[in-house]
């Protein structure tokens, strides 16, 4: 309804295009309506003031997953002492402020509309816990990524796979948060995990675009985890057959191995640097 009232003034595709701001554009509700009722922030504000202090606290939290989360998920990031999450969850259902759906191996998830979401937001920012809870985001999906690729050595990788392709859009604003917080060491850990994903369902391109940024930006930290990263840029960039590039991070990755003595990397640069030089570059000397 608000959407129509627009249109006295403004043609759909206008209107469309400035739907990415709604709160501001949806506000011509009619005199006659109940307030709550006039604009759209007045109609999520209603109900979010009829939430108690800590299911606000909880709403405003769950604002910082893109595409939503599960049950664990929330825990990790916006469970406090103060919140009681299942209580919570199901009030803001009730609210109709999330909403519960099905997710990858039958593991529910829980998900805010968009105009919904950009209201946590903002009040998530006015409360001033935006960086505490966009850190415990990004060290949650640090953490999820790394098991990922723990679980993928086992018998159940497309489960994992399903789970790691469901988080991709809150994997990939953990990382836009590490790289703007100069994390470097995190940043890079989580580009390197998340070869498994990229590799299996990417997109590729996005994935050696990630990692060699985080790369770029990581000279500084320990010589074997940059090793191993140099590793999967040579796999993901061999995939797209780019074998000199690829060449040219395999060799960084042995040369990084042998300065830290891990032999471990060294076997994973030397594995991945051969599978360029035989496959691609016949060259079975080197």
């Amino acid at each position: 309804e608000l959407a129509a009232a627009r249109l006295r003034v403004l043609d759909p595709e206008a209107l469309v295009s400035r739907l990415s701001d709604r709160l501001d554009v949806l506000t011509g509700g009619s005199r006659d309506a109940p307030s709550r009722q006039r604009t759209l922030r007045d109609t999520i504000a209603w109900s979010h003031d009829l939430l108690t202090p800590s299911e606000q606290r909880l709403f405003q939290r769950l604002a910082v997953f893109t595409g939503g989360c599960t049950l664990e998920a929330a825990e990790a990031v916006a469970g406090s002492a103060d919140v009681n999450i299942l209580d919570g969850l199901e009030t803001l259902i009730d609210q109709s402020l999330l909403r519960r759906v099905a997710g990858a191996a039958s593991e529910a998830r829980y998900q805010m509309l968009e105009t919904v979401r950009e209201y946590a937001l903002e009040r998530l920012k006015a409360s001033n816990g935006e960086v505490l809870v966009r850190r415990a985001h990004a060290a949650h999906f640090l953490d999820f990524a790394e098991r990922v690729e723990q679980e993928f050595q086992g018998p159940d990788q497309a489960i994992w796979l399903d789970r790691l392709e469901a988080e991709h859009a809150n994997t990939r604003a953990a990382l836009d948060y590490l790289a703007a917080a100069g994390d470097r060491e995190a940043e890079l850990r989580l580009a390197r995990a998340l070869w498994v994903g990229w590799y299996y369902r990417g997109p590729l391109h996005e994935g050696v675009g990630r990692l060699e940024e985080a790369l770029e930006r990581a000279r500084d930290v320990e010589p074997s985890l940059r090793s191993r990263a140099h590793s999967f840029a040579t796999l993901l960039n061999w995939t797209l057959g780019d074998s000199d590039r690829a060449l040219d991070h395999g060799t960084t990755a042995l040369a990084l191995a042998r300065e830290a003595g891990n032999s471990e990397c060294a076997a994973y640069a030397l594995y991945f640097r051969a599978l360029v030089l035989a496959w691609d570059l016949r060259d079975w000397d080197a």
